[in-house]
């Protein structure tokens, strides 16, 4: 049930966030050739009609403009939910927190004010400064449509968080 309830929101939130994960990710280095899965080993990236790059381009794309994946559909759960969770996910919270930390609330002008009701965003968290200064820079450029630097700000942007996606 719980699993079902966060897809369901994850899955609503697609079609808010596609348009710009899509346009990030053209900015997001490819740090090797892949070949391409096809058949029996191959994996769905679309959702409704709504097309989107492969998982780690993906996440590079939404924690590069302040929006940590692990945010989406959180919102959908219940007290009761996030206690039955931490049953079987005890540390949930701390790995939340530290998404959290990467989240820059500048992102809603890239999304729309929609978006909030998509997010999760635990209380008393402190953001990363760094970070949020970096994609800050991002959305700027992304906004007023300066996009020549964007891929090195993407590359600052995950060398501060340690990882691209």
């Amino acid at each position: 049930r719980i699993i079902e309830k966060g897809m369901s929101a994850y899955q609503e939130a697609i079609s808010v966030i596609a348009p710009v994960v899509n346009e990030v990710s053209r900015y997001v280095p490819s740090r090797r050739l892949r070949k391409l899965h096809i058949g029996l080993f191959g994996y769905a990236r679309s959702i409704k009609g709504v097309h989107l790059p492969r998982a780690i381009t993906y996440c590079a794309a939404l924690y590069s403009v302040g929006l940590p994946p692990e945010l989406i559909g959180f919102n959908s759960f219940s007290k009761t939910d996030f206690d039955f969770i931490e049953d079987f996910y005890p540390s949930y919270k701390q790995d939340l927190a530290v998404a959290a930390s990467y989240f820059n609330p500048l992102c809603e002008k890239l999304f729309g004010k929609e978006i909030r009701d998509h997010v999760f965003i635990p209380q008393g968290i402190e953001p990363q400064r760094e970070h949020l200064k970096a994609t800050s820079r991002i959305i700027e450029s992304l906004l007023s449509g300066e996009l020549r630097d964007i891929s090195k700000r993407v590359n600052e942007a995950a060398h501060i968080r340690r990882f691209l996606g």
